[in-house]
């Protein structure tokens, strides 16, 4: 499920998130939100068109960025077009391993 937010903290109660940041024009952020609907996992969405300072705190330069978060901290970014099997690889790095 996608989780539309205007900024991390709104997710900080949780030790362990995915954040994706996109723009509404960016063709890979469609794609990307519906890989990450079909895979049913939670996600929280923001969009930087409407919440531009998130892309400087986060020094975003390509979208769409997905930023996985392990005990509320930065763990591992990934930009660009990005593959269900590419997503789940990231998820059991982060927090499988």
């Amino acid at each position: 499920m996608i989780y539309d937010t205007n900024s991390v903290r709104a997710v900080l109660d949780e030790e362990d998130f995915i954040v994706m940041f996109t723009t509404e024009y960016c063709v890979a952020c469609h794609h990307l939100t519906r890989t990450i609907r079909d895979m049913g996992i939670n996600v929280y969405r923001i969009k930087v068109e409407h919440w531009a300072r998130m892309a400087d705190t986060y020094r975003l330069k390509f979208f769409p960025t997905l930023i996985f978060f392990k005990g509320r901290r930065e763990v591992l970014r990934k930009t660009g077009s990005i593959s269900a099997k590419t997503i789940r690889k990231c998820m059991k790095e982060v927090y499988d391993g």
